[in-house]
This record gives structure tokens, C-alpha cells and sequence, in this order.
């Protein structure tokens, strides 16, 4: 037996699940034979993503902040890793094709679930719930993000208005500068000085920054009926 080909006992889940998204990105471009400009936009978005990844990857295994055991691999960069963003950048390109097909568009913008509530917020909602109720179950095994940012897409679909992605993000960079100044003194630390931790936190203000606006023009608009326009 050829021990460059790995049998099935010892195929690993990311391997198992690139393999998926191999056949599913071959299945895509022939589909977007169909629609001219698709297949090489797919194919250009694929390589650009490929190449961002390897070179991402390649800095961070030459200044040691990482390293693989894993595949075969290029100057240390695993091949399956970039090859993963390759089908993803193409099945991006895909669900792009697939969303802005007339008939689906139609069919997404008629669909409401319940009174008010469209299939797109359903999803969000039903996301929001699925891991706000693991973080509440198990606290230390869950980050709070997964669970509030759906949420918040939910409500923020509902107005549609850029500017409030844009000051969501400011509270972010503000608690990032913030609690590295606090840590650096001292006046706050983490289990383990775990540093990914205090960009989680960060990043949760995003999501409740956004859901908060959200909540507002909700109210405004439902509740006090005042016109709340979308962009």
C-alpha cells in the first residue's frame, strides 16, 4: 500500500471536510458555465484567496507565531490550508450567483415566515438562540459573540442602514486600546493571560453595539411610529 495516500482511518475532519468543498467548488463552476463572467470571477476570487492565505500562513510559521503537523506542506504552510480558501473563495462566488439569480431574489424578498419576520431573520434568530442558549448552559465552553451577533443582523436587516455597522465597529478599537493600556498596568487580567481572550470581549462590542441600535430603531419605528429610513 502507497503511504503518500492516507487511508480512511486516517483522514482527519478538516481533511474530510476540504475534500467536501473540492466537490462541491467543481460542481460550482460547471454550474456557472451557465452565466457568463461567473466562472473565471470565482476562479480569480478562489486564487486571490489562495494566495492571501499561503502568504499569511508563511509569515506566521517563519516568525514562529505558529506551526503546523499536519499534510504536506510548502516552505512549512500545510497546502491543504490554502487549498481550503481556494474552494471557499470560489463557493463564495457561487452563493453570490445563487442569491442574485432573479427568481431566487424574488423568492427570498416574498418569504416571511411570520407576520413581519422574514426567512432571513428567521435564520439569524434561530442562530442567536442555538448559541445563546449554549453560552447560558455552559458558560466557559461558549463565547457570547456567536450568539449576539446574530441577533443583532437580525434586527440590524430590518433598517438596513450603513452607518450603523460603521459606529458599531468604533466601541471595538475603543475597548481593544482601552483594556491593552489596563492589562499592560495591571488593573485587569486574564485566566492562563489568555490575550485571544481580550480580543473576544473587543469584539463583542461590536455585536451589542449594533444590537442596542437595533433595538432602538425597533422601538422607534414600532412602538412610537416614528420613520426610521433605510439608506
Amino acid at each position: 500500500m502507497n503511504d503518500d495516500f492516507p487511508t480512511p482511518s486516517r483522514l482527519q475532519p478538516f481533511t474530510v471536510f476540504t475534500m467536501m468543498l473540492a466537490a462541491l467548488s467543481l460542481y460550482a463552476l460547471w454550474e456557472m458555465t451557465h452565466w457568463s463572467g461567473f466562472m473565471p470571477a470565482a476562479l480569480a476570487i478562489g486564487g486571490f484567496a489562495f494566495l492571501f492565505d499561503f502568504l499569511l500562513e508563511y509569515l506566521g510559521v517563519k516568525t514562529l507565531k505558529w506551526r503546523y503537523q499536519m499534510g504536506k506542506s510548502v516552505v512549512g504552510v500545510p497546502l491543504l490550508i490554502p487549498l481550503f480558501f481556494l474552494f471557499g473563495g470560489i463557493l463564495a462566488t457561487f452563493a453570490f450567483y445563487i442569491l442574485n439569480a432573479p427568481e431566487v431574489t424574488k423568492a427570498l424578498a416574498d418569504c416571511f415566515l411570520l407576520d413581519g419576520i422574514s426567512l432571513l431573520q428567521f435564520i439569524f434568530l434561530a442562530l442567536a438562540a442555538f448559541f445563546l442558549t449554549g453560552y447560558f448552559l455552559r458558560p466557559a465552553n461558549n463565547c457570547l459573540t456567536f450568539g449576539l451577533l446574530p441577533l443583532a443582523f437580525a434586527l440590524y436587516v430590518e433598517f438596513n442602514q450603513p452607518w450603523m455597522l460603521l459606529l458599531s465597529l468604533l466601541p471595538v478599537y475603543v475597548d481593544y486600546y482601552l483594556e491593552g493600556r489596563m492589562v499592560k498596568k495591571k488593573e485587569i487580567t486574564y485566566k492562563d493571560g489568555n490575550a485571544p481572550l481580550a480580543h473576544l470581549v473587543a469584539l463583542t462590542y461590536f455585536s451589542t453595539t449594533l444590537l442596542l441600535m437595533g433595538l432602538v430603531g425597533y422601538i422607534m419605528r414600532y412602538v412610537f411610529d416614528f420613520p426610521v429610513r433605510s439608506w
